[in-house]
């Protein structure tokens, strides 16, 4: 079964997304260079030079995405460089929230949080307390909120229904994964033209999440030989690296029988 964002719809919907913001990056940032360089009114304090900065930074992304819509990490790089903005340089504003969660979200999907995944959540919301700290001392230190009182409450509201909605989201997708564990979970290399029966132990040490320098050590070859022949296999597999095999086929007992 091949991860749904290896799909050509999936993957269709991904450069339409990637169209659609560059179209609406471009027309923001040009906006903003004309009113910041070229206006009597000049708004060329720190947040605003660096807000053009981060749109010239998810432009280059999104055009990245278009050429490659697999890549869906370089949104969760463009959601996560938007939430450090907002949240800390435009504290009021509740998009840095959004953004924050769908970066979180980009990775989860991405298969990110299969390994250590408590610590890897722990992490995850360390950072995003430390932000919103720092964007609240921050407006704080500039006088910008007329009232922290209502804003911090509007920040925990805003947080508390992006926590709800991804855990509904992976609440729902455990769910589907346990209906579908009493189906048997078998990939046949035999039946893929180009794989080898010495692929089995390759692809089941990268299932154990182990690093490259140990599998070569385990079958007695090159890293860089091992490195070469797992990116051959994941493109036969049609799952692009490491991560995409890994969150695609975890939990599949991987063998070779030819019929």
């Amino acid at each position: 079964m091949k991860n749904i964002i290896y799909e050509k719809p999936f993957l269709t919907a991904m450069r339409i997304f990637a169209c659609v913001a560059s179209v609406l990056l471009i027309v923001v940032t040009s906006l903003r260079i004309y009113n910041t360089f070229f206006t009597k009114q000049r708004p060329s304090d720190f947040p605003n030079i660096f807000g053009i900065a981060v749109n010239l930074v998810a432009i280059i992304l999104f055009y990245l995405m278009i050429i490659h819509p697999q890549k869906i990490e370089y949104l969760a790089i463009g959601s996560f460089m938007y939430a450090f903005v907002c949240l800390t340089l435009d504290f009021d504003n509740p998009m840095g929230i959004l953004m924050y969660g769908l970066g979180i979200s980009v990775f989860y999907v991405r298969g990110l949080f299969i390994h250590k995944t408590r610590q890897k959540a722990i992490i995850a919301i360390i950072v995003y307390i430390c932000l919103l700290c720092g964007g609240f001392l921050y407006s704080l230190l500039l006088h910008e909120s007329a009232d922290y009182f209502d804003t911090i409450l509007e920040m925990t509201g805003y947080t508390l229904v992006l926590s709800i909605i991804i855990f509904l989201l992976i609440t729902y997708n455990h769910f589907i994964k346990a209906e579908s564990q009493d189906m048997p979970k078998i990939l046949n290399l035999a039946e893929i033209p180009g794989l080898v029966e010495t692929d089995v132990v390759l692809l089941q040490k990268v299932l154990e999440n182990e690093q490259y320098k140990n599998i070569a050590r385990a079958v007695y070859k090159a890293p860089g030989t091992i490195r070469n022949r797992l990116n051959k296999i994941y493109d036969l597999l049609g799952v692009m690296d490491r991560m995409g095999f890994i969150s695609t086929y975890l939990g599949y007992e991987i063998v070779f029988e030819k019929e």
